[in-house]
């Protein structure tokens, strides 16, 4: 069952990153009820089919260059229509191979660049077709939403950004960029002047302090506990040695290319940390690998074996990680903020949302660190720390943050409900122009193919209905 769309109400369209897991799933048909209620329709574009039944209306697109389904080239209308050459090529090219890899060869490239003109195409018509009144774009740092984006400029849609949130289930919005981009992330200062109830964030903020520190949520699922205590057994960590944990991230995620100015990777970055540290006395390091990195253990393992005590391990979970470090360090890493709802002082060597709070101890160039390490160390400052993270997390809470938790299960934070409210507050109601957005219509042996496609899928979903939950999981694991 799907309910029609209302007719001449404003639209907010959000392009939605994820894999539409049941739970997201659920999220977004909240948000488009929502916003129904308040005469507003929800439009999405996703690269997922919704893992159970959606009720909003879904365009899916692929995710990447490289995705774009396309006949062979000199075949078909696109070899009698030529590329508009609208756009900055090169730009764009280049910021696919810094997620995705350099080009093949020539062949390669020429795919790439005519993948640029077919999101120009699909994405022209999804706002033509939509007319939205504010576009939400989840990252926006990939050469196709890097693309949205600029059409939603030429025209005067106002935009805003998604990212994941430092806590599992949250998701903020920001009108500048998201993660270390953020707006709230280059603010040295904050104000409570117009967010009511101050007390109440700081004492939502303690409700997720407590509930993490029952359950030790975390965003990426992890190795069974064994127990703090016999984790410091299995490994050997002398008794008076100072645990210093470095949480591991993906060097393809957001964080590692946009936010460490820094450090190449997150090899580079723990390799510098084990240079610094190899020199002081009574120190352990413990070398978190992350769950869904590409890089191999052993990599990290041989840095460690050469820079004093310490151990790099890719089977124990974070939670016994967390319980016997007495400091934590990241690039930029959940695992900070994970570290704050544990009183554990924190080293960030990136940027992020902490970035000049004085909240982290922060390595923001390398001639000046190894004064910032000493008092990371010693943590003499650290009640003056907390103080600011409390409030800076209730303000964090206020202003950027929502649950994608259903209200009875997110402890008081905005829901679906809430974030509707938000989005119609940041929507236009005038001075957008559609009509300056043109057409290109060059790939029209693609677009002719979508019949046949359809049909593929309907018999696909049919057949999906029918297979095993076990096969359902495998399926939405590769897929």
């Amino acid at each position: 069952m799907f309910t029609p769309l209302l007719p001449k109400v404003p639209r907010i369209l959000i392009h939605a990153r994820g894999q539409m897991t049941p739970e997201e799933t659920e999220f977004w048909q909240s948000l488009r009820f929502a916003l129904r209620e308040k005469n507003f329709e929800l439009m999405l574009i996703g690269h997922y089919f919704p893992h159970k039944h959606l009720d909003a209306p879904l365009l899916k697109v692929r995710d990447g260059l490289d995705k774009v389904i396309r006949t062979s080239l000199g075949k078909g209308w696109g070899s009698w229509l030529p590329l508009p050459n609208k756009l900055d090529e090169e730009n764009l090219l280049e910021r696919e191979r810094f997620w995705r890899g350099e080009e093949i060869d020539a062949l390669h490239k020429e795919k790439r660049r005519r993948a640029l003109y077919f999101f120009k195409s699909f994405y022209t018509l999804a706002l033509k077709t939509s007319k939205p009144c504010l576009t939400v774009i989840w990252n926006g740092h990939h050469p196709q939403e890097m693309i949205l984006d600029s059409l939603c400029k030429q025209c005067g849609c106002p935009v805003l950004y998604i990212e994941r949130g430092p806590f599992q289930n949250t998701i903020q919005f920001d009108s500048d960029g998201i993660l270390g981009g953020t707006k709230i992330a280059n603010q040295k200062k904050w104000s409570w002047a117009g967010i009511d109830n101050k007390d109440y964030w700081i004492s939502l903020l303690g409700k997720i302090k407590n509930d993490y520190q029952k359950k030790k949520s975390t965003w990426w699922s992890q190795p069974l506990s064994i127990g703090g205590e016999k984790l410091r057994r299995n490994l050997k960590i002398p008794e008076n040695a100072k645990v210093l944990l470095f949480a591991g991230q993906i060097d393809e995620d957001s964080q590692n290319l946009l936010y460490s100015p820094l450090f190449k990777d997150n090899l580079s970055a723990f390799k510098w940390l084990c240079e610094q540290l190899s020199e002081k006395q009574n120190v352990f390091i413990l070398g978190k690998h992350h769950p869904k990195s590409k890089k191999s253990p052993e990599d990290y393992n041989e840095i460690i074996k050469n820079k004093g005590a310490g151990v790099w391990i890719n089977n124990v979970s974070l939670e016994d990680c967390l319980a016997i470090s007495d400091r934590v360090s990241a690039v930029n890493s959940t695992v900070l903020y994970e570290a704050l709802l544990m009183d554990k002082p924190i080293l960030m060597m990136g940027k992020s949302l902490l970035s000049n709070k004085g909240i982290a101890y922060e390595i923001n160039n390398l001639n000046g660190s190894p004064k910032i390490l000493d008092e990371w160390l010693e943590a003499s400052d650290l009640e003056k720390r907390k103080k600011l993270w409390i409030d800076f997390g209730a303000y964090l809470l206020a202003k950027e943050l929502f649950s994608m938790k259903p209200p009875e299960s997110n402890d008081g934070m905005r829901d679906a409900a809430a974030l509707s409210d938000y989005l119609i507050s940041m929507s236009k109601s005038s001075d957008i122009d559609y009509s300056k957005l043109d057409i290109d219509i060059v790939f029209i042996d693609e677009q002719t193919a979508w019949g046949d496609v359809v049909r593929v899928v309907v018999k696909s979903e049919i057949l999906y209905d029918k297979l095993s939950k076990k096969i359902k999981k495998l399926i939405q694991k590769f897929w």
